[in-house]
């Protein structure tokens, strides 16, 4: 099984502006491809405080919707510095 970088799970959650949260995804061994299908129960148990988690499940939902519509439309999302979604 290949190795996920972790670059790209921090790329993902500064996307978010949601940084805070990557010691505790990394001490549960979340990688960027699990956080695409993690549960509200799961980020219970690696998010434990609260408010944190209840931020960062509602950026997360909305992450998942941009990811779910780049791939719909088959584009692929780049972060540019404004921190917004282009089309190429």
């Amino acid at each position: 099984m290949e190795r996920e970088s972790p670059k790209k799970l921090e790329d993902a959650l500064e996307e978010m502006g949601m940084q805070g949260v990557l010691p505790y995804l990394q001490e549960a061994g979340v990688t960027l491809s699990l956080l695409e299908s993690v549960t509200e129960e799961e980020l219970k148990e690696a998010v434990p405080q609260l408010g944190l988690r209840m931020l960062f499940n509602r950026k997360l939902t909305i992450w998942r919707e941009k990811m779910s519509a780049h791939a719909k439309t088959k584009t692929r999302p780049i972060l540019c510095s404004t921190r917004a979604f282009v089309r190429l």
